[in-house]
């Protein structure tokens, strides 16, 4: 007899782990679903086709000056975020750098999160692989890529000849995937 309540004991406590196991693992898929919702739901500040607001995406150019997303009114548009430090934004340098050169109707902007480099001689190293097509402007302060609610490194930002943001592109690309986004079949730029 007191094997068999010893037996109960033991199988009732086995269960009560295995609920607060399964509880656990329902509230951590719960919060992973939140998070990639809050991630992947929005496309940026602003939903995929609505005005972007140009106006205020103002940065400072690495050879000097001042850049806004709305010079390039009348051209599409990719802005890609990154930083010297990032592998995979060293990786896809040479697509972007190929992408531009093979695609002067598009303007390619390369935005450096200034604010997470150690000085600005990494920086102005790495962009030399980028070559004169494309702009390389300086996020000092982080205000463009939190305005952009840009998370992960490296994003591009899609935006067609109105201003209008049509994609991101979380994570390294390459220029395959970026001719298919502006010429593709979807032509979501050609507007």
């Amino acid at each position: 007899m007191e094997r068999r309540l010893r037996a109960l004991l033991d199988d009732a406590a086995s269960q009560g782990e295995t609920k607060r196991n399964a509880a656990a693992v329902i509230v951590l898929l719960v919060l992973l679903g939140l998070g990639l919702y809050m991630h992947f739901g929005r496309s940026g500040p602003q939903a995929a086709g609505q005005e972007a607001e140009a106006e205020n995406f103002a940065l400072e150019r690495l050879e000097g000056g001042l850049a806004k997303l709305s010079d390039y009114r009348g051209r599409p548009v990719l802005v890609n975020f990154w930083a010297s430090w990032c592998p995979p934004c060293k990786a896809e340098m040479p697509e972007l750098a190929a992408f531009a050169a093979a695609h002067p109707d598009v303007a390619v902007l390369a935005v450096n999160l200034t604010f997470t480099e150690t000085g600005l001689e990494e920086v102005a190293e790495f962009a030399q692989g980028f070559g004169s097509e494309v702009s390389v402007l300086l996020d000092e302060t982080g205000s463009a890529a939190k305005r952009l609610q840009v998370a992960a490194y490296p994003t591009s930002l899609v935006f067609d000849k109105s201003g209008v943001l049509r994609e991101t592109l979380v994570g390294q690309t390459d220029r395959k995937r970026l001719e298919h986004v502006f010429y593709g079949e979807k032509g979501k730029v050609d507007s």
